[in-house]
């Protein structure tokens, strides 16, 4: 299966991440993940939450050659991204985004 390089999927539904997020390559070498909370953004006016999103793409389109999926819950307020393990990516992925999204919390990297 080939994966297409970046995929930002914006998500209202409760369905669980486990039944559509990438685990391997298209080489089947394994993902890691980063999850990132940002706090309050469902409360924001729909044209915040725009802004918002199209930040985080700007961000994860700058590490195309890394991201290969990432999904940004609205509901949960959570940006799930998985990468390919490359050293030191995920931490620029993270420190990119807490820049240009200022309320922007990483809360786990796998």
């Amino acid at each position: 299966m080939t994966l297409p390089r970046t995929v930002l999927q914006i998500n209202a539904a409760n369905e669980p991440l486990l039944n559509h997020v990438p685990t391997h390559d298209e080489w089947g070498k394994p993902l890691d993940d980063l999850i990132l909370l940002v706090p309050g953004l469902r409360d924001k006016s729909s044209i915040q939450i725009n802004r918002t999103i199209q930040d985080i793409y700007a961000v994860l389109e700058m590490f195309s050659d890394t991201v290969v999926f990432a999904e940004f819950n609205v509901m949960r307020n959570m940006l799930w991204i998985s990468v390919r393990p490359m050293r030191g990516k995920r931490v620029a992925i993270a420190t990119a985004l807490r820049e240009r999204v200022p309320g922007a919390k990483l809360v786990s990297h796998l």
